[in-house]
């Protein structure tokens, strides 16, 4: 079963996407199409690659993106830590 949680609008708080995991646990993000009428699926991987692509050629960015992505990744192995602590604290 997929998870989903809304990405609303600021100012008119409708719904403008989701951000979720799909029924196989990948993280992708559902984005409304206006000419369809539907939502698309978009995962994270391809939203990684295509970031990756604008940045072709702009040694300053692509150093600022590799940063964000090395943050995250130090902040998902904390979140990792934690929640073991936290089982061996309820074990």
């Amino acid at each position: 079963m997929s998870r989903s949680y809304p990405i609303n609008c600021v100012q008119t708080k409708k719904k403008l996407a989701k951000l979720g995991f799909d029924d196989h646990g990948k993280p992708v993000l559902w984005l409304w199409c206006k000419e369809d009428r539907i939502e698309h699926i978009c995962t994270f991987a391809s939203i990684l690659q295509s970031w990756r692509g604008m940045l072709v050629g702009d040694r300053a960015a692509t150093l600022a993106y590799l940063a964000l992505l090395k943050k995250a990744v130090l902040d998902i192995e904390a979140d990792l830590e934690d929640l073991q602590e936290q089982n061996e604290a309820t074990g």
